[in-house]
């Protein structure tokens, strides 16, 4: 059976006006050899309502599983180590504010820092949290060990203070992410069931390709779209 006879049966089950065809925005699926395929679809229709319908098609027509709405309320918590490299946690905060205005109430942003002093970290977050008046951050100074990713990471998430768990995101500070990823993010993890695990693809040096293209690529979305010539460091969950 195709995607498209899948996403036929599954808006038939949840048999409603409010959904059509074209309110399908994305899905995932795991083939199991001896047992068949399991489907997770995602609606979004014109009321700004989030569906998912659960599938399998075992080695016959395909069978709806269940259909529960998807809770977006919940925080994401993005935790990320850090030692220097303050430019390029500056970059970070350049794709990182056209997230925060778009779900300024659903994101923590959770730093562990390495060093002697936090100041220079502070220099170029400061304005930045001035400017969005933004509160949800914790920074933790660690000073008495080397960098090591695993230390902050478990430091970091242990730090969390809120009253219900949140959504983690385990990121890097040279990762750049979308608002589609977000979603995903928010989509998919199950509490004490199931991790998004995306893959993580290198993004090409922009001043190679301008010079390629003999053309401005301003847009992340442009930058995206090329698979062509050098590798860059920058990385991008996708």
């Amino acid at each position: 059976m195709c995607i498209d006879e899948v996403i036929d049966e599954a808006v038939t089950f949840i048999n409603s006006t409010k959904w059509r065809r074209d309110h399908f925005t994305e899905g995932i699926y795991h083939t199991m050899p001896t047992l068949g395929t399991h489907y997770e679809l995602n609606f979004l229709n014109d009321s700004n309502h989030r569906e998912r319908v659960t599938l399998f098609r075992p080695e016959m027509p395909v069978i709806p599983l269940k259909s529960h709405p998807v809770d977006f309320s919940e925080k994401l918590n993005i935790v990320m180590p850090l030692s220097g490299r303050i430019d390029t946690f500056v970059l970070f905060l350049t794709h990182f504010e056209e997230i925060l205005i778009k779900m300024k109430n659903r994101i923590f942003l959770t730093i562990v820092y390495f060093g002697k002093s936090m100041q220079d970290l502070l220099n170029v977050f400061q304005p930045f949290i001035a400017k969005h008046r933004f509160r949800s951050h914790h920074i933790q100074l660690v000073t008495d060990r080397n960098f090591s990713r695993a230390y902050a990471l478990d430091l970091g998430i242990k730090s969390w203070k809120g009253k219900q768990d949140p959504i983690v995101f385990l990121c890097d500070v040279d990762i750049i992410f979308s608002q589609e990823f977000v979603d995903r993010c928010m989509t998919y993890p199950q509490k004490k069931s199931r991790v998004y695990y995306p893959i993580v693809f290198s993004l090409y040096n922009p001043k190679v390709l301008e010079a390629y293209f003999n053309q401005k690529l301003t847009k992340l979305s442009d930058k995206l779209k090329i698979r062509l010539l050098e590798h860059w460091r920058i990385r991008h969950w996708h």
